[in-house]
């Protein structure tokens, strides 16, 4: 037998022994594994991405690096220290912005048709605008939703009035009804479907304020008398917030004046009209937010 010998490539790992892994991670830099800025910088935008709301998994991630980085310097144990005290911090301050943005404007809904949309005007210049910028400087913490559908009537409020009071609301202001009297609709429909939103509004904890209409002689003295009162009844039945008539700062009686205030269709009222309502309905309006503001 003769003995021969070959060239074998090189093996693939290593044959001589070699320390553990785990024991060279003791001796490994910090900053080769963690850079301690990048971790500190993201972490806290991932706090206030998330509006400060996983503050416990910062405490599982602080016990998971601690037992991880157990052969780490006294130095990057400080680190991790102060980091966890700044992620507390961004925490709390992140939250409480958060749930000072949240409650710092409640909702009053505005339900209405045409008068309250703002028919024929700017939005700026409609009626909800105008009360809204009256509460604004005057510095109120509620912001308002104009509700108004043009051509709305009492039933079609009843049936968005429902899913119209979402958990933000704190008030509804309903002005429904003209359309309404237009049409020559039974003043015992109205006061039905305006019933019904009370009723609603009350079962939700909902404060309701109430804007009357008044009827033309159009349809007989025995139509607009029997309208007329749908909402003095609606007052005296219900604890509710009360303003007569929508009209009432317009001089209705006075047709030419109350003509002067209005839009050449003659139901709606112009830019100066508006101005005027406003500023007539604000006293009873602020009443109705001091009562919604004592009452939460």
């Amino acid at each position: 037998m003769s003995i021969s010998s070959e060239d074998f490539p090189e093996p693939d790992g290593p044959t001589n022994a070699i320390a553990s892994p785990c024991i060279t991670f003791k001796f490994t830099s910090f900053r080769t594994f963690i850079d301690p800025a990048l971790l500190l910088k993201e972490s806290l935008m991932f706090l206030i991405s998330t509006k400060g709301c996983n503050i416990k998994k910062f405490f599982l991630y602080r016990a998971v690096a601690i037992i991880d980085m157990c052969g780490i310097s006294r130095k990057a144990s400080a680190f991790l220290d102060l980091f966890f005290v700044l992620c507390l911090l961004v925490s709390a301050i992140t939250n409480s912005v958060v749930c000072a943005e949240e409650t710092k404007h409640s909702t009053i809904v505005m339900l209405g048709d045409s008068l309250t949309q703002g028919y024929g005007l700017m939005p700026a210049n409609n009626f909800v605008s105008k009360l809204e910028a009256f509460v604004v400087k005057d510095k109120y913490p509620f912001k308002l939703i104009n509700l108004g559908v043009s051509g709305d009537t009492t039933a079609g409020g009843l049936a968005r009035f429902d899913w119209s009071m979402t958990p933000e609301v704190s008030g509804a202001v309903i002005i429904l009804g003209g359309n309404d009297l237009l049409r020559g609709i039974s003043p015992k429909h109205s006061y039905d479907n305006l019933r019904g939103m009370i009723l609603m509004a009350e079962t939700k904890k909902i404060p309701v304020l109430l804007v009357g209409m008044m009827a033309s002689n159009n349809f007989g003295m025995k139509y607009k008398e029997a309208f007329d009162s749908v909402f003095e009844q609606l007052n005296a039945e219900f604890n509710l917030f009360y303003y007569e008539n929508f009209f009432s700062a317009l001089h209705p009686t006075d047709i030419t004046k109350f003509l002067s205030y209005m839009q050449s269709d003659g139901i709606h009222p112009n830019e100066e009209g508006v101005k005027q309502i406003v500023n007539d309905f604000y006293p009873t309006f602020v009443n109705f937010l001091n009562h919604i503001i004592l009452n939460n």
